[in-house]
């Protein structure tokens, strides 16, 4: 039912204000303007892939649009069909189509019914678009339902790069303390990355390279923006070893109970005074230890200076001084003397600290005195000295000679 059109072109809708009788307005409310669909007066059949037809209309009352949302429509036929579609069409997006009756509605909202075709339809279905999206989602449900949580996830992979840092970082240590063991140099010469000799600590780290993959991974491939080679991180992670061997032996003492204490001060290469120091306690098998603790500069060499040294060193391996029972020192006037001169100075806080002249420093006096006063004792000592150092030449001027060799013969092969 539809208005029908003035020959002006209005629609008879502007007679409804007009003073007409009842009648008229009750026509009215079954009519709408001309190129509108009221929802209530649409009921197509729409027939499903189950054989059964439904209605497509969702209105249940008769209802009048108010005055204010009634629009003219247009002359042209797409409009009014765009329009049409948009009042008739209240389906999710998601379900297909406007407009149109969705194949997937049986399995998400109708429900299948025509079991005759089911094989057919249901091998249809597989190779649907939305049945793919939803299987590819309940995989992605299980599988986190199965393994854990995003947070855990990524908490997950912090511990395991955490720890692969923590292994890389413990083969450093490893390489610097077996460098210190034997005793040899870390830098080399040039470092670069061009360098047939990189020095001794990298090139120990590019041999452990071939059978550590995480090192490998580390140094070699540089999977990593950090590798820790430089001498800063070297000195750094040196130190450290350094205080945690000093906790060690600190244990060990503490274990031991009581201790003494060897020290001696000498001058490095650059003309600064230190003091070597050197703890020596026993075990529980009764085997003697003695532990170097550490050079420890001093910035004077009297009697009081470097008792305080002393006592600095026990108080930061917290060790109690009360617990020393002897100190053996050279035979210099700054460490024996009986008033303010180191061994002094210790008793008056460990009386029971007995000073003992070090052995080993009376033995080299004794040697210089024998040198000194008697020439056979001296031309002995001499002619030791100038046989060790011959063999020394001898064998740098056989290495010498059998490099050159060597380059010789590999030039020779190559031509």
């Amino acid at each position: 039912m539809r208005l029908s059109k003035t020959k002006k072109g209005q629609s008879s809708l502007l007679s409804y204000f007009s003073t007409d009788t009842p009648s008229k307005k009750k026509r009215f409310e079954d009519k709408a303007p001309e190129g509108v669909v009221l929802e209530h007066e649409l009921e197509p059949n729409v027939e499903d892939v189950s054989g059964s037809s439904y209605a497509q209309s969702t209105a249940t009352t008769k209802h009048i649009a108010p005055m204010d949302e009634i629009q003219r429509p247009s002359c042209s036929s797409s409009s009014t069909s765009q329009l049409e579609i948009g009042l008739i069409n209240k389906r999710d997006p998601a379900h297909g189509p406007k407009g149109k009756n969705n194949a997937e509605d049986v399995f998400t909202l109708i429900g299948f019914s025509k079991w005759k075709k089911a094989v057919k339809v249901f091998e249809k279905h597989e190779k649907s678009n939305s049945h793919q999206s939803n299987n590819i989602k309940l995989n992605c449900l299980k599988e986190a339902n199965k393994s854990s949580t995003v947070i855990e996830k990524v908490n997950q992979k912090y511990s395991e790069e955490v720890q692969e840092n923590r292994l890389y970082l413990e083969a450093l240590c490893e390489s610097l303390i077996f460098c210190g063991r034997q005793s040899i140099a870390l830098r080399g010469h040039d470092e670069s990355t061009d360098s047939k000799n990189r020095g001794n600590f990298l090139e120990l780290m590019k041999l452990r390279s071939k059978d550590n993959s995480l090192i490998k991974k580390f140094f070699m491939e540089h999977r990593k923006h950090f590798q820790f080679t430089s001498a800063t991180f070297q000195n750094e992670l040196l130190s450290i070893i350094g205080e945690q061997i000093k906790f060690h032996i600190a244990k060990e003492v503490k274990e031991a109970e009581v201790f003494a204490i060897i020290a001696d001060e000498t001058q490095d290469i650059a003309k600064h005074e230190q003091v070597a120091i050197v703890l020596r306690y026993v075990n529980e098998k009764l085997e003697v230890h003695e532990s170097f603790v550490g050079f420890y500069r001093a910035k004077r060499t009297d009697g009081k200076t470097l008792a305080n040294e002393l006592k600095n060193v026990l108080i930061s391996m917290d060790l109690n001084i009360k617990n020393l029972r002897a100190q053996c020192y050279d035979g210099a006037s700054n460490m024996r003397g009986p008033y303010k001169r180191v061994a002094a100075i210790i008793m008056q806080e460990a009386p029971m600290a007995m000073y003992t002249h070090c052995n080993a420093h009376i033995l080299n006096l004794c040697i210089v005195t024998c040198c000194t006063r008697v020439p056979s004792i001296r031309n002995t000592f001499f002619k030791v000295f100038t046989t060790s150092l011959r063999n020394q030449l001898n064998d740098m001027l056989f290495l010498k000679t059998l490099k050159k060799v060597s380059r010789a013969l590999v030039v020779e092969h190559q031509h």
